[in-house]
């Protein structure tokens, strides 16, 4: 067991807040942003007198804010429902941020190549799934060949995981 000072869902719970960010940023903003583009509201916002870098930006930041606060609904819910003592240490909070940005970024990158929802969803997916498997979770790096694990550690949720890990 590798925390025997914590129980073994607080130990985890720094894994579960960062899959949950994760898939909820990169679904949310790759179909979203596929959706407006479909529904012909993207392009009506385009040929508004608003700069597209700020349209794109307010995309992502509406995403990244959905993603913070997911994240500290279950950092939150962990407290009062299980009793777990999460920690809200300043790096704990930067890597929150940090990571549900990097999501949203990656969720709206896959929303730019996509041309459906579904396309959108599934390629999020392709993306989402190799970095669970990647991440630690399913197979501790000590067991992985150097160059997956060299990977595997450039990961944004190996990364999120281990800052979660690290000052939790």
């Amino acid at each position: 067991y590798a925390f025997p000072e914590k129980k073994p869902l607080e130990a985890m719970m720094p894994l579960i807040i960062s899959i949950v960010i994760m898939l909820v940023c990169l679904l949310l903003a790759s179909s979203s942003f596929v959706r407006e583009r479909r529904a012909g509201t993207l392009a009506s916002s385009l040929i508004s007198p608003t700069p597209t870098i700020l349209i794109m930006t307010s995309k992502l930041v509406s995403v990244h804010l959905l993603g913070i606060l997911e994240g500290t609904i279950l950092l939150l819910f962990s407290r009062i429902l299980f009793g777990l003592t999460v920690p809200f240490s300043l790096t704990f909070i930067l890597t929150l941020i940090l990571s549900s940005f990097v999501f949203s970024a990656l969720g709206l990158l896959i929303a730019v190549f996509a041309k459906t929802e579904t396309v959108a969803v599934l390629s999020s997916l392709l993306v989402a799934i190799p970095m669970l498997f990647l991440s630690g979770f399913v197979q501790p790096f000590e067991m992985m060949e150097e160059p997956i694990r060299s990977a595997a550690l450039s990961l944004p949720l190996s990364q999120a995981i281990f800052c979660r890990c690290l000052f939790s």
